[in-house]
């Protein structure tokens, strides 16, 4: 199997690992949402990062294409979360060290869905910020695309990117402008 999309259902962390360990010739991977992150109660079934973040993603070494559409969509009722700063910071470097030779990367945190009656009492959490000089970007990532997460105007200074030629990003915090 050379490209896998998954739109609907319920995705894991866990199922990423398997991907990797069951798919090694795969070229492009393309999934809508992904569970199973520290903001689901804590008697939740799903795996949680930390449960996985300590151990290796099994190299993707043809995987050209990876997108994540959103890693927070529900969330337990009335307790609107994101994910933390640290959280995301160590799943995108989880991810890109298992895609050594990715072209296109594209991750989308998400937003939390809240319901009319919710938008009126509740406050919608901060988005978590990405720690980039702690994210090792592989030399062949060409399109980077990232949404709703905060990133700081000093985020990719100290990166080399030789082969980027396009760079994209939604709902990135207030200095999207100064990157």
């Amino acid at each position: 199997r050379s490209a896998l999309s998954i739109k609907q259902g319920e995705f894991y962390w866990s199922d990423i690992v398997r991907i990797a360990s069951n798919c090694p010739q795969l070229r492009i991977c393309k999934l809508k949402a992904v569970t199973g992150t520290p903001t689901c109660p804590r008697d939740h079934p799903s795996s949680t990062p930390e449960l996985f973040l300590a151990m290796p993603l099994p190299a993707m070494l043809n995987l050209k294409v990876f997108s994540l559409e959103s890693i927070v969509e529900l969330h337990p009722i009335g307790h609107p979360e994101n994910c933390t700063s640290e959280t995301l910071t160590r799943a995108i470097s989880w991810l890109l060290k298992g895609m050594p030779h990715v072209e296109d990367f594209s991750f989308d945190h998400g937003q939390c869905i809240l319901s009319r009656a919710e938008e009126e009492l509740l406050v919608r959490p901060p988005f978590p910020c990405l720690d980039s000089g702690r994210v090792s970007w592989p030399a062949s990532l060409r399109n980077l695309s990232l949404g709703h997460l905060c990133l700081s105007v000093q985020a990719f200074h100290t990166q080399s990117l030789p082969r980027l030629d396009s760079f994209s990003l939604s709902n990135c915090g207030e200095s999207m402008p100064d990157l």
